[in-house]
């Protein structure tokens, strides 16, 4: 006898509805992105940092992984 365990969790349904109008899309996805967030995103998504963490990193066996 083999215990089952779960292997998938289902989320919830999420509706998005956009704006009518341009201005209000626009609005509603304006931020403020400093150069020191840009350049700690460009530092974190550089290939030798994802070298680094694609080898550092477990798999929780969740998740697809190479």
């Amino acid at each position: 006898m083999q215990p089952m365990s779960r292997d998938n969790i289902l989320l919830p349904e999420a509706v998005i509805f956009l704006g009518q109008v341009k201005s209000t899309l626009s609005r509603n996805f304006e931020i403020d992105i400093t150069n020191e967030l840009r350049e700690n995103a460009i530092t974190n998504l550089a290939e030798e940092k994802m070298r680094e963490l694609r080898y550092s990193v477990p798999v929780d066996g969740r998740e697809a992984s190479s």
